[in-house]
């Protein structure tokens, strides 16, 4: 496990594993989304918005998660 960083006092750690779901979530956005919903844009515009989308969704996760650890 790798610890990015705390978020109110709670550590934030992540397996290798997100690595991994994170690079399938971006390249599926970017190679198969994305082209179908930009068909004019070109292709490092499809893999900015498959990387920033997977990453807000990865970001949105991870507050999730201390918003259940707050509560706890």
């Amino acid at each position: 496990m790798m610890v990015l960083g705390r978020a109110f006092g709670i550590p934030i750690r992540v397996d290798r594993s997100w690595f991994i779901s994170f690079a399938l979530v971006a390249s599926s956005l970017a190679l198969v989304y994305f082209p179908r919903v930009l068909p004019a844009a070109p292709p490092v515009v499809h893999w900015a918005w498959g990387v920033g989308s997977a990453l807000l969704l990865f970001v949105s996760l991870v507050a999730h998660e201390v918003a259940h650890a707050l509560t706890a």
